[in-house]
């Protein structure tokens, strides 16, 4: 975010198939939903992959289709596939 109020595209993250859903946490780590995968995934601040959340093999988070924080630190993730707002620690 620049001083103005505009954005500067800071780097490019590779290795996820049509992303639908982005959030950027306090510390510049970047969580993405991808329209043709299951999970969450996590990248650091340098772009790296560290991190993938799809659930339990039980109850697998299968459509995620939007997310938020709540005043915790917890990743909420609403999954399309199974009606359900997941609440999720992230790392």
């Amino acid at each position: 975010l620049l001083p103005d109020g505009s954005y500067k595209l800071a780097r490019s993250l590779t290795g996820i198939k049509e992303p639908d859903y982005v959030l950027v946490d306090g510390g510049g780590r970047v969580f993405v939903c991808a329209n043709r995968e299951a999970g969450v995934h996590l990248f650091d601040v340098t772009g790296r992959h560290i991190w993938k959340y799809e659930g339990t093999r039980e109850n697998p988070l299968t459509g995620p289709r939007g997310m938020a924080f709540d005043p915790q630190g917890n990743l909420l993730v609403v999954d399309d596939a199974t009606l359900r707002i997941w609440t999720i620690k992230p790392p």
